[in-house]
């Protein structure tokens, strides 16, 4: 009989502090519609000490320190084309520097993408339960005004959406292997 381990991924240390962060900022973009600072640097320091270690031989579970640089710098610079578009705060910018820091470029860009192709589903489906079906034939209405509707991630229009628990389902999908390329 086979157990359950054998069906989850075995974690390195960075990862599962990566899951931990993201159920933190989850709850907290959820309740608040904030990602804190308290949590978002302290894990890009901890990303990087544990980098710093597998850098120096002490441990092997996890990533360079030098995957764990490009992951904070290059995440935050490609999570900047959305934050420069959307209004609101930074907080999924330095969330992503953080994620970046513990899991690398690679695995933070393929869960934010999954996140965000998640998230678009999700506003797909509850614009179809506010309009209806028939609400999609009003589509050419604008672009701007099916934002308005589903409640864009952006403060400029709707109400925004908590964008971090859709990075968290995406970086589930990547931690089982579920791969965009």
């Amino acid at each position: 009989m086979r157990e359950l381990s054998d069906y989850l991924p075995s974690l390195s240390v960075s990862a599962a502090v990566a899951v931990v962060v993201l159920t933190i900022a989850t709850a907290t973009d959820l309740r608040s519609q904030k990602i804190y600072n308290v949590l978002t640097y302290p894990a890009i320091l901890l990303g990087l000490s544990l980098a710093g270690l597998v850098s120096l031989g002490l441990t092997t579970s996890g990533i360079r320190l030098t995957e764990s640089l490009l992951g904070v710098v290059a995440c935050g610079g490609v999570m900047l084309i959305p934050y420069s578009h959307s209004g609101g705060g930074a907080g999924d910018v330095k969330l992503a520097m953080a994620i970046g820091s513990l899991v690398g470029f690679d695995s933070t860009i393929q869960a934010f993408c999954i996140g965000y192709i998640v998230a678009a589903l999700f506003l797909v489906v509850r614009f179809i339960i506010l309009r209806g079906v028939g609400g999609l034939r009003h589509f050419h209405d604008g672009f701007a005004s099916f934002w308005e509707a589903v409640g864009a991630p952006s403060s400029r229009v709707g109400r925004p959406i908590a964008l971090s628990g859709f990075f968290a389902c995406g970086m589930a999908a990547n931690l089982l292997n579920w791969s965009l390329w």
